[in-house]
């Protein structure tokens, strides 16, 4: 969580797309968190697979002027929720 709380704040964009969240710096740097199958994925420009979580059934983000919530459920059912945060305020696109 702290690799992604680290992206968020310095993220110039944020975007969600389907299971997809998209953060892009402002030096042009996307980082994405897919869930692929029953794994939440990190890529970086679209390259690497790194295995952020496993067992996941799904994956909700919910993003408020200046934090972002990340539902989880996994694949037992549990729900797990995690909250970044930033100083600024960012605009959804």
């Amino acid at each position: 969580m702290q690799q992604a709380q680290m992206e968020y704040r310095e993220a110039g964009t944020v975007q969600f797309i389907d299971k997809k969240l998209m953060m892009r710096d402002p030096s042009g740097l996307l980082v994405t968190y897919t869930l692929v199958g029953a794994q939440l994925i990190r890529k970086v420009n679209g390259s690497g697979n790194e295995i952020l979580l496993q067992n996941v059934k799904t994956v909700f983000y919910k993003q408020s002027s200046n934090k972002l919530v990340i539902h989880i459920q996994d694949l037992d059912g549990n729900i797990h929720k995690g909250i970044l945060t930033r100083l600024s305020v960012l605009e959804e696109t």
